[in-house]
């Protein structure tokens, strides 16, 4: 006795008929009506009685149907729990981002992931910006956020969000950079000091190659 023999028998039981069984089985009529054949061989007793109007379950074949349903029933279910539990994410998983972000970012990931993935063991480390993308280049992490533009073949990346960059001065009416504009040059900003975050920053990078490529100083 085996799994198939168990839904072939079910599905006759259910369409009252092998013939009509074995459409909703897509298999050959000869081929079902072996199958039940040999379960009622293995079982010595006959579990269908067969007429022009149909099979119905003999008596024996009535307590096979009622346990074979719940066998059934019970394999499901226990497919279905073990694959449930294969896709369920755990462990741990660890991202990197950069202090700014992780004032802000750090809590609502915790709150969203440990709420969705409750088997998800998270944590959480904060690096300035060129050191996140190091970190995630050689595999120290699983995940990082940070401001970039340029992108590592060594890892994949996904837009989140863009943010304005702002330049900011003294209000005097003699700025030569912000006086009276929303948006400054690139050739502009060049043209005064800048007071930059440290050289392992990401703006800083960005800023830094802008003018590299603009003949900034």
């Amino acid at each position: 006795m085996n799994i198939r023999q168990l839904r072939y028998f079910i599905s006759i039981v259910d369409q009252g008929s092998v013939s009509s069984a074995a459409r909703v089985l897509h298999i050959a009529q000869p081929a079902l009506s072996q199958h039940i054949a040999n379960l009622e061989e293995e079982l010595t007793t006959d579990l269908l009685v067969r007429s022009s109007r149909g099979v119905k379950p003999t008596k024996a074949g009535e307590v096979l149907y009622q346990h074979a349903r719940k066998i059934v029933a019970q394999i499901k279910q226990a497919t279905d729990d073990v694959r449930k539990e294969a896709d369920t994410p755990r462990g741990e998983v660890s991202i990197v981002v950069p202090p700014m972000l992780g004032v802000h970012v750090a809590p609502l990931l915790l709150e969203r992931i440990t709420g969705k993935y409750p088997e998800v063991d998270l944590r959480i480390m904060e690096e300035l910006g060129l050191r996140v993308k190091e970190m995630i280049e050689n595999g120290r992490v699983d995940l990082g956020i940070l401001a970039t533009r340029e992108q590592s073949p060594k890892a994949e990346y996904l837009h989140l969000y863009s943010e304005p960059l702002f330049l900011v001065s003294k209000r005097r009416p003699d700025d030569p950079v912000c006086n009276g504009l929303e948006t400054v040059d690139v050739e502009r900003l060049f043209s005064v000091p800048l007071v930059l975050s440290q050289q392992s920053h990401a703006v800083r990078e960005m800023i830094e190659d802008a003018a590299e490529k603009w003949g900034g100083p």
